[in-house]
Formats: structure tokens, C-alpha cells, sequence
């Protein structure tokens, strides 16, 4: 391969930049779209304070590595957030901490956090509203303590693919990326006019508003959908089986014989919420739904704005709903099997236990003809009788929905659901007011969600438009 075509960039760099960033001779602390971007900033005249020097923060906050007691319930314990949960529409609670750490106070977030993932993926950030009250997170986000008065503007701005370059520039290790409190306050941030500064800090304020109204909302379907099937929401079904020993019971042959064999399938408390159902009129999800997914297919990558934004189902399940891929037109006739329709419901079919394998949310509006991976099941309804939203909140709702999906899964390093076997799921038979008592907070839920991502996405282009960035030629 000839020099001309060759993968590998060039840049110069004096040694005075070298001097300035503490002697690190590693090229990703010099990468050519980072350093564009500085040339940028100095061109336009636009003055940059380094993060921990910006108005309003008070201090950068990584927690120190340390062993995680775990307990069974948040009855117990604190709800514990990663660096990829963090960023879910539904905060899980299926991981809880034990009260017994001592630094657990330490690691209890309260609202107006600015969390940013600081190892793997790292660069990734989110601002806290009251929904993230009580839970705990690891050392793997941290924590940017800000004042009201600039922690929207500093969350818009790493949400940037200026601010996020910058960000990763910072990283050092070689398989995986880590970012230590210094280097994040090392981080440099544009210093714009005031007003523009307060525009953007207020809409990304209300964004975050807006998600924990989309929370308490997921929340409200939860507590309608336990009162109208007649369940509990303050007790598992674990919790119901008076503590029964998940790892050893015992099952008729004849019961094995009419399904399937995995032990998860006949765990005490599926069967007690399946048999709930049963007793109860009901009707199996293939017999008003259409089930089915896509078939695999390469995607060659494009440019952005040179092709067709592809979202992943760890995409579609985040509060903010950005496609982490573009593909090229060229696989337009594969795509086209992907794209989904505004009122379908979605079914993460892969990936691991405890983690989006089996998790549902819904298409709206706004995502209508999404191109979505092949890893989502879509759920059509066909039958007029059923609201998409009452089904929705029953798939998605972690006590009964969540449960009973997760126990039609097979495979053991990385468990897949299958449509046809989904298609047994059974759903109880409700009255259209019953229906619409759920269905009427998954509406809401959702159409906060649109607002906050219309909202965040016009905060952001503000953040550009205010530095010129793409008027200067970049992309």
C-alpha cells in the first residue's frame, strides 16, 4: 500500500503542547480531530477555562474501587447503578448494595449530579434529576459537582461530539480507556456569553425535569397495572413463595413433558406469577400481536449525514435515544426489514440475564420508521380490543411482564429469546377502562420522552451553532 493511501495521520505537534500536557508522548492525548477542534476554539476567538476552573463547579468526585456486598431486595439495600444503567429510561433496581459498606454514603447520588463514564466507554455523560435520588453508582462514573446556574450548560456541552473528543483525549490505558478526576477537570470548555450560556443551562435543566416525569410515569403504569390485575407491587414473587429455595424444587414429570426442561422455566416464583394469570381470562400474545424480527445482515459503515442512522437496542432503551451507528444506503434493502412503526412495542430478545435481554418499550411518534437492530423483537397488535399501551406497560412492567419473558429465554453465556416462544406469553383480558387506566401514564411516559430529547437535541445545536463549529467547515 502506497504512503498516499495509507490508514495512518500525521500531525505536528510542538514542543511546547508537549510540555503543556504533562510530557505524555501517546498519540490519542494528540488525535487530529481533538486538536482541529482546539485550533477551532483559538481561531473563532472563543476563550476556554478548563473544567475544574469553570464557573459554578465545586469539585470532580471518582469513587475509589471497592468490593460490593450484595443483598436481594432494595427492601435491604440501595439500588446500584453502572456506567451503561445510568443512562436507562427505567433506572433498574435488580442490583442493590448492602447497607453494611461503610463508604456506602459516599456513593448515594442526589440530584444535580453530572454523571460522566470515566472507564470503558468512557466520555458518555448524564445530568441527575430527583429520579436518581437514593441510588448508588460505581467507580466508573464520576461525579461533576456544578451549581445550578451552569450544570445544564456543562452536561450539553459534554453531550457534544466536540465536548466528548475532548474528553476522550484525556484517557490513558491501552485495552481499556480510563479517565482519572484530574484529567477531567483538565478538560477544556468553551466560555460563552452569558445569555447563551443561561439558554442552554435552563433547556437542559427542564430536559432533566422532563425525564423524571417520564420515570414517575413508567412508575404510575406500574402501580395501575398491580391494582387492576390484582397484584402486589410491594412484594416480589419471590417474596410471595414465603422465601422458597430458587436453587432446588420440585416438579411433576407431567409438567416437564408439556413444556420446556430449563429449571428457569419452573423457578417457584415464574410459575406462581404464570399461574396467576391463567387463572384469570386471558389470551396468549400471538393470538392479537404479530411477532418476529429481522434477519442478520453486514452493515457497512458511513459518514455522518452520508447514510442511515442505526440505533442498537442498548440505544433505544437509554432516556436520550441517539444511534451509535451510521450505515451506508448501500444495505437500503436490509434496512428496510428494520425500520419500525410508531405504536409497535420493542423486546430486547438478546444479551445478558440481568442486563436489556428482556426489557420492552415502546415506539412513538417520533421514532416512527427508526431503523432498529435485528436484536429487538417487534410486537405488533392486531387486535383492536387491546390497547399497544396497556400491553406495553405489562411486557415492560419489571414484576410481572419482565419476569415471565426473561423465563422463556435458552442459552447460557449469551441467552436469546425466540418470537414463536414469546408468542405464548399470557395476557390477561382487561375492560377498556381498566386499559386505559395503565395505558394513559405509558402515553404520558413516552411523550415527556419526546419532548426531553426534541428539547436536549435543540440545547446541543445552540452549544454549535454558538461556536461555530459546522458553519467553519467541520463535520
Amino acid at each position: 500500500m502506497s504512503f498516499r493511501y495509507s490508514p495512518l495521520r500525521t500531525s505536528i505537534i510542538s514542543s511546547l503542547e508537549i510540555a503543556k500536557r504533562e510530557f505524555r508522548l501517546d498519540p490519542t492525548r494528540f488525535n487530529e480531530k481533538g486538536e482541529r477542534i482546539i485550533r477551532h476554539f483559538k481561531f473563532q476567538g472563543i476563550k476556554t477555562l478548563p473544567l475544574g476552573d469553570f464557573p459554578g463547579v465545586t469539585h470532580v468526585f471518582i469513587p475509589p474501587r471497592f468490593k460490593r456486598p450484595y443483598v436481594d431486595t432494595c427492601q435491604y439495600g440501595t439500588p446500584f447503578l453502572g456506567s451503561s444503567s445510568m443512562l436507562a429510561l427505567r433506572l433498574p433496581t435488580n442490583t442493590v448494595l448492602s447497607p453494611i459498606y461503610k463508604k456506602l454514603k459516599s456513593l448515594i447520588l442526589k440530584s444535580g449530579e453530572i454523571l460522566l463514564s470515566c472507564s470503558g466507554t468512557i466520555g458518555v455523560s448524564v445530568l441527575c434529576g430527583t429520579s436518581y435520588r437514593d441510588f448508588a453508582v460505581s467507580q466508573h462514573a464520576a461525579r461533576i459537582f456544578a451549581k445550578e446556574s451552569t450544570r445544564g450548560y456543562l452536561h450539553a456541552y459534554l453531550s457534544t461530539s466536540i465536548g466528548r473528543e475532548l474528553v476522550l483525549q484525556q484517557n490513558y490505558g491501552k485495552v481499556i480507556k480510563e479517565l482519572t478526576e484530574d484529567q477531567i477537570k483538565r478538560v477544556p470548555v468553551p466560555e460563552l456569553p452569558g445569555p447563551i450560556i443561561k439558554r442552554i443551562n435552563d433547556a437542559m435543566l427542564y430536559t432533566a425535569s422532563l425525564y423524571d416525569e417520564a420515570r414517575n410515569s413508567l412508575e404510575e403504569a406500574d402501580r395501575q397495572l398491580a391494582f387492576v390485575l390484582r397484584l402486589s407491587i410491594e412484594k416480589t414473587p419471590y417474596d410471595v413463595w414465603f422465601g422458597a429455595d430458587q436453587q432446588c424444587f420440585l416438579k411433576s414429570s407431567n409438567d416437564l413433558l408439556r413444556s420446556r426442561l430449563d429449571p428457569h422455566f419452573h423457578a417457584p416464583d415464574v410459575n406462581h406469577l404464570r399461574n396467576k394469570f391463567l387463572a384469570r381470562p386471558h389470551i396468549s400474545l400471538g393470538a392479537i400481536a404479530t411477532l418476529w424480527m429481522p434477519t442478520r445482515f453486514a452493515r457497512p459503515k458511513a459518514h455522518e449525514g452520508h447514510g442511515v442512522p442505526f440505533y442498537s437496542s442498548a440505544d433505544i432503551m437509554r432516556a436520550r435515544r441517539i444511534p451509535s451507528k451510521i450505515v451506508s444506503r448501500k444495505a437500503e434493502r436490509y434496512l428496510k426489514q428494520c425500520r419500525v412503526k410508531k405504536n409497535t412495542i420493542l423486546i430486547c430478545r438478546s444479551g445478558a440475564f440481568g442486563g436489556i435481554m428482556g426489557r420492552a418499550t415502546y415506539v412513538t411518534d417520533g421514532m416512527d420508521n427508526w431503523a432498529i437492530t435485528e436484536h429487538m423483537i417487534r410486537c405488533k397488535l392486531n387486535d383492536p380490543s387491546f390497547l399497544p399501551e396497556y400491553i406495553c406497560a405489562l411486557l415492560a412492567s419489571m414484576t410481572s411482564g419482565y419476569p415471565l419473558i426473561t423465563a422463556y429465554r435458552h442459552g447460557k453465556d449469551v441467552p436469546e429469546l425466540d418470537p414463536e416462544e414469546l408468542a405464548g406469553f399470557p395476557v390477561p383480558i382487561l375492560s377498556k377502562t381498566e386499559q386505559e387506566r395503565v395505558a394513559v401514564h405509558i402515553k404520558n411516559a413516552y411523550k415527556a420522552v419526546n419532548a426531553a430529547n426534541e428539547m436536549e437535541e435543540k440545547a446541543i445545536n445552540m452549544l454549535m451553532s454558538a461556536i461555530n463549529w459546522h458553519h467553519a467547515g467541520n463535520e
